[in-house]
């Protein structure tokens, strides 16, 4: 095994370059005391977040025994089974739960085995090893007995400090990108504003004064939720209109037999579906047939004095958003009716000049998608390098040895004495 590492490595077990493996306090936690319990819920999030810890209710009798210190590792056995954390930034009078083992390194990096029970190494051997059918774990026994690569003291340290940089990196990069999702969305929604405020645009008419058919959904007696089935014609209702586009539920649908019946509220072609309670502006052009609008929308019937799509924007604008929103009824929420929405002023443009804005609109949107794309795909390689980094660095690809190294025999000798120092003295019987 040893011929996969450079040659002044070795492979040992976890167990032979630390202390004995041991296992935590068992008592129940409490809101108050005056001694923090550290569980492995407290480690989940990569770090301890030492205000949210509670404390025992139970104080052990010999606390130093159980008492964290800096460096020291912290492996679950159950539950979250493998998860780790090297304790840093401790405060005074923390002990660890019974789930917890401790392990602390002798002489070692201890970054260095932070990071390797982080590794695909590591875990592929926590998944092969852990037992139990309902709650997954793995105990010291088998802990101690991970094979981890023994690099020389100095490689471990040029091994985590370059782990530390180039993770560092990762984060700032991954943390600007987290901002960009809002930019985009920000862009999504001014861009929404040419339809309203093209400079093409001089003259505004309402919506009253179009010819264009405007019908409420199906209410009342006409349609209630003992008519619902799965898989059947979908029903459009505010919560299916997302992004200007229609996401009908395969769970709010109904027979062909009540299709027939509510017919005259059956979606076309063409056709503009708009929220009429709750959050205004949800608005879509309807792209296919098979559908029926819902009790909650409206339905806007194109004529030849409007383009759907442009429409759909022009609805969708913060412009129009506002004037429909401060001027719905509703105490708890908010309800459009025909006579509100004939109201609203929308620019009055022939329907070419209405088709060359959506083509604009829809020509950024498609830039934007790309960007969407690209970037999904920048964070998935992303969120790949970690474990690519630690496996490189594992393997001793990861940072150049260096001959004047001691070799990590020397150094494994060295552990092993350090370790029958640390065993307790032995009385003489007198």
């Amino acid at each position: 095994m040893n011929k996969v590492f450079p040659e002044n490595w070795l492979t040992v077990k976890l167990g032979d370059i630390t202390t004995k493996p041991q296992y935590g306090w068992t008592t129940k936690s409490a809101t108050n005391g005056q001694i923090k319990y550290v569980r492995t819920t407290d480690l989940s999030k990569g770090d301890i977040e030492w205000d949210k810890v509670p404390f025992c209710i139970d104080a052990p009798g010999e606390i130093e025994k159980y008492k964290l210190y800096e460096n020291d590792i912290l492996i679950s056995r159950a539950g979250s089974v493998g998860l780790s954390y090297r304790v840093t930034n401790v405060i005074e009078n923390a002990v660890f739960a019974s789930y917890l083992i401790r392990f602390r390194s002798i002489l070692n990096e201890p970054r260095y085995i932070e990071y390797f029970l982080n590794s695909p190494l590591y875990w592929r051997f926590v998944n092969s090893n852990s037992a139990g059918i309902a709650v997954q774990n793995i105990n010291a026994t088998k802990l101690s007995q991970i094979p981890i690569p023994l690099p020389p003291l100095n490689e471990q340290k040029r091994i985590a400090d370059k782990l530390d940089q180039a993770f560092e990196y990762i984060d700032s990069v991954k943390a600007r990108m987290d901002k960009i999702p809002e930019l985009l969305k920000e862009l999504r929604e001014k861009n929404i504003q040419l339809a309203v405020n093209d400079s093409g645009i001089s003259k505004w008419i309402t919506l009253g004064d179009i010819d264009i058919k405007i019908q409420t959904g199906p209410f009342g007696s006409a349609l209630h939720k003992h008519d619902y089935i799965e898989n059947g014609i979908g029903i459009v209702n505010p919560i299916h209109i997302k992004g200007g586009k229609i996401y009908p539920s395969k769970d709010v649908s109904i027979s062909k037999e009540k299709y027939d019946e509510l017919s005259k509220y059956s979606l076309q072609i063409g056709d503009v579906i708009l929220g009429r309670r709750g959050e205004m502006g949800r608005a879509a052009n309807v792209e296919s047939e098979g559908m029926i609008c819902g009790t909650g929308c409206l339905v806007l019937r194109r004529n030849n004095s409007f383009d759907s799509k442009y429409l759909t924007y022009v609805l969708r604008s913060s412009q129009s958003v506002d004037h429909l929103t401060n001027n719905s009824v509703g105490s708890t929420m908010v309800n459009l009716n025909q006579k509100i929405l004939k109201s609203l002023k929308v620019p009055q443009l022939d329907i070419k000049t209405q088709q060359r804005i959506v083509q604009k609109i829809e020509s950024f949107i498609t830039y934007i998608d790309s960007v969407e794309k690209k970037l999904k795909s920048l964070k998935e390689k992303l969120d790949d390098l970690p474990q690519q980094l630690l496996t490189k660095a594992f393997r001793g690809d990861l940072v150049p040895q260096d001959p004047n190294d001691e070799p990590a025999e020397v150094l494994l000798e060295e552990i092993k004495a350090e370790i029958e120092n640390l065993k307790p003295t032995k009385r003489k019987p007198k």
